[in-house]
C-alpha cells in the first residue's frame, strides 16, 4: 500500500530517517579513530567507526574488532561470527 493510500484514521505517525553521507572527509576521521583506538585505554565501538556505510550490522563489527584485539573471544559459535563479518566487510 502506497503512502498516499492509507485510510484516514490508520495512520499513527510519519517519521523522515535519513542516512549519513559518507565523504572523503568522514572516511578520514574514521581513519585517524582507527589510530588511536587503545590510546589510554580508550576504545571506540559503533556503526560510524568502521570505514563503510554505518549500519547496525557494522556497530556489531566495529565491536568484535575490539574485543579481538582484546583477546576476548566472541560470545556465540564462530560460525555465527563469521557470517556476521561477511556481511560488515
Amino acid at each position: 500500500m502506497c503512502r498516499s493510500q492509507v485510510a484516514p484514521g490508520r495512520l499513527l505517525k510519519r517519521i523522515h530517517f535519513e542516512r549519513s553521507v559518507m565523504t572523503p572527509k568522514t572516511i578520514d576521521h574514521i581513519n585517524g579513530l582507527a589510530e588511536q583506538q587503545g590510546k589510554g585505554g580508550l576504545w571506540f565501538c559503533g556503526a560510524y567507526c568502521l570505514n563503510s556505510i554505518p549500519l547496525q550490522e557494522n556497530g556489531v563489527r566495529s565491536a568484535l574488532n575490539i574485543a579481538e584485539r582484546l583477546n576476548v573471544p566472541c560470545p556465540w559459535e564462530t560460525e555465527c561470527r563469521d557470517k556476521v563479518y561477511k556481511v560488515c566487510t
